[in-house]
């Protein structure tokens, strides 16, 4: 199998292939160059699904919205 992945001195982490984080949490998908937060199956650049309760909060500190 090799080597998946690579730490530098500085402490960075190089993947060779998808992250996955508790099957649908968090996906980073290298052949499509998708990140999917709440889906195992990203379809765009950055998908976020928040299901039927949740949703998505942008914050910049001082305020916040709930998309």
């Amino acid at each position: 199998m090799g080597t998946k992945y690579t730490v530098s001195n500085a402490g960075v982490v190089t993947l060779t292939n998808d992250l996955i984080v508790d099957t649908n949490v968090l996906k980073v998908d290298t052949t499509n160059n998708r990140v999917g937060i709440g889906t195992a199956s990203p379809s765009t650049t950055l998908h976020a699904d928040g299901g039927t309760t949740g949703g998505i909060r942008l914050s910049n500190g001082a305020t916040s919205t709930v998309v």
